[in-house]
């Protein structure tokens, strides 16, 4: 052999010689029946627990704030006012819930006459949000010889700013009606004596 034909057969590649390496599968794995049964049924609960909880329904449904509740405990509906004075001054009591924040409690005095109006007492209600009471005061009438036998009726609403400051104003004049943002929310009738 020449040199020639050496070099010729050294210059083949060497990767040439080298074993061509083909992929081989992977082993197939097969996976315990058990496992998929026990991964599916934690899936479920999961779901399940999603669908069932409040979690979800806050998700999916805003919660909608509750309205206010105000009622009046004292005097009752129906109740006779016992007057000595002049003016027959009495306190309110009553209960309330979820007083949104810049509205108060006040109570209007209605004279069951015709061509009546609403009297905004002279204050707003007090609160005691440790036991969810409320007490204000307010006038049953005016003058004891015409008012005595009368009925009125003591009205309670939750007024926002606009209405406080309507009602302020209409404090001894009275108003033909609520104000827009005075919602009325308890309403009695009682007979001055």
């Amino acid at each position: 052999m020449s040199k020639s034909s050496q070099s010729k057969k050294n210059t083949a590649p060497k990767s040439a010689n080298k074993p061509t390496k083909l992929a081989t599968p992977a082993p197939n794995k097969k996976i315990n029946p058990a496992i998929i049964v026990a991964v599916l049924a934690l899936i479920g609960v999961i779901v399940n627990a999603l669908l069932n909880s409040r979690l979800t329904e806050k998700m999916l449904l805003p919660e909608t704030p509750l309205p206010p509740e105000v009622k009046i405990t004292y005097p009752r509906d129906g109740d006779e006012i016992e007057c000595e004075e002049d003016i027959c001054h009495i306190t309110v009591e009553g209960t309330f819930q979820r007083i949104p924040n810049g509205q108060v409690i006040w109570i209007l005095v209605f004279p069951q006459v015709p061509n009546s109006f609403y009297y905004p007492q002279d204050i707003h209600a007090s609160l005691n949000n440790v036991n969810g009471t409320w007490t204000s005061p307010a006038n049953i009438g005016i003058y004891e010889p015409e008012d005595d036998g009368k009925q009125f009726s003591i009205v309670v609403v939750v007024a926002n700013k606009d209405a406080q400051d309507i009602l302020e104003k209409a404090i001894g004049t009275g108003r033909k009606q609520l104000p827009q943002g005075a919602s009325e929310l308890d309403r009695i009738t009682v007979t001055r004596r």
